[in-house]
């Protein structure tokens, strides 16, 4: 792999990133209203979303490490 195919690897792994953060983000501010309106199945929801995004997120994490140990 070319560092410049590496590069635009890191970079494809960075939107998603911040994609994640961004529904991250989302989903804890659902889970707040859900709980400041005691909506359990909003919190519930919230809490499996958390769950799916941040195995994403740990996926994610270990491509972008694993380029980077492996260069060159």
């Amino acid at each position: 792999m070319t560092e410049k195919e590496k590069l635009e690897v890191i970079k494809h792994s960075y939107e998603v990133l911040q994609s994640l953060v961004k529904d991250l983000t989302e989903r804890v501010k659902d889970a707040k209203d859900g709980i400041a309106t005691s909506d359990q199945n909003l919190i519930m929801g919230s809490l499996y979303g958390l769950d799916c995004t941040a195995e994403r997120i740990k996926n994610v994490y270990a491509v972008m490490t694993y380029l980077h140990t492996n260069r060159g």
